[in-house]
Formats: C-alpha cells, structure tokens, sequence
C-alpha cells in the first residue's frame, strides 16, 4: 500500500510477485540502497511518488505498465532509460532531476510527455523521441544543460512553453513545419525546420 516502504533507507533488496496489482504512493521513497527493482507483471500503473529518490540504478519498465504517475521515478540516479509503446502518457515530473540520466529512448505508442517529465536532468544528451509523441508538454526538457541536439518527429504536433527552455548547450533543432512551437520552447535558439 502507500507508504508500505517509504524510507526505509538500508532496503537494498525487495522482490514482488507477479500477482501484485497495485504498488502505493510514496512505496519506495527514499529507499536510498535500493539499487534494482523489477516491476511485477501485474502492474500497470506506477503511482504517484512511488520511487522518488529511490537508489535505482537499473530499472527496466516493462510493457505491462501503462502509465507514469506524478514524480514517481524522480532524483534516482539511473544513467538509460527505455519508455516502453504501453504508456501512452509520461507524468509530470516522473523523471525530474535524475541527474546522472545519460539517455533516453521513448518508443513508439507514446504520445505525451508531461510537464518537467525530464526537467534538471543534467548529465541527458541522447533523446529518441520515437515516431509517435504528438505532444511536448510544458519545460518537458527544461535545464537539460549538456542536451546538444534534438530531433523532433514529424508526428510532435505542439511544443509547449519552456519544453526546452535553458537547455544552454542546445544548438541542433530539426522540427517539422507542421508542428505548433510555443515562441520561449527553446530560449530563442535556432530552429531548422524541415
């Protein structure tokens, strides 16, 4: 339930079985030595908090998960990341300020990335945005610092305010013509649209 784990600080080792349903608000929150965690396949929703400033290092989402909830995997110091097709929203703040946060694979069938879903996360410089996100929501990306590059698929249809707001090392943006882009989704850098 909610709470069940919620700093429990020297947890370094937890294993569910599948037939759990349901991982609470807050379950592993600053569960600090836990450094793996495999998502039971009778889970399909990650709630809100649920991992927040865990220790993961490794975490592999599986496609029965369909959805992100609210800062659920923020500060956790996880360096890649695959989002599975099966979520077809990523929550606000679900992954904000994983500072060591390297890379970043969203596969096909998701279509929202929330508001500050990757906001801070300072070490990110490889985005694969997949062929199906239609919409950037709000400093989605903002103060990715080391960020160089980005190219948004042709299926974006709307940038929103500050999606990549001070990215300061941003400099290489490819975008359709057809995509809505908010006039501050990039601090004023250079577009190229194609």
């Amino acid at each position: 339930g909610a709470f069940a784990f919620d700093q429990c600080t020297k947890l370094a080792h937890i294993s569910l079985p599948d037939s759990v349903k349901t991982i609470g608000s807050n379950a592993f929150r600053l569960c600090w030595e836990l450094k793996s965690f495999t998502i039971p396949r009778g889970v399909t929703r990650i709630e809100e908090w649920t991992f927040n400033a865990a220790g993961l290092t490794q975490l592999t989402i599986p496609d029965n998960v369909k959805e992100i909830g609210y800062r659920a995997f923020a500060r956790i110091p996880i360096q890649s990341l695959i989002i599975p097709g099966s979520i077809k929203e990523i929550g606000a703040i679900a992954f904000w300020c994983c500072y060591e946060l390297e890379e970043v694979k969203i596969c096909d069938g998701v279509e929202i990335i929330g508001r500050k879903a990757f906001a801070e996360c300072k070490s990110l410089n490889v985005i694969d945005l997949g062929n199906t996100v239609a919409i950037i929501e709000e400093q989605a990306f903002e103060e990715d610092v080391k960020l160089t590059s980005i190219a948004i698929p042709p299926s974006v249809k709307e940038i929103k305010w500050k999606a990549f707001g001070k990215c300061s090392s941003l400099r290489d943006v490819t975008v359709s013509n057809s995509t809505l882009i908010d006039e501050q989704a990039f601090d004023y850098i250079h577009i190229k649209r194609v």
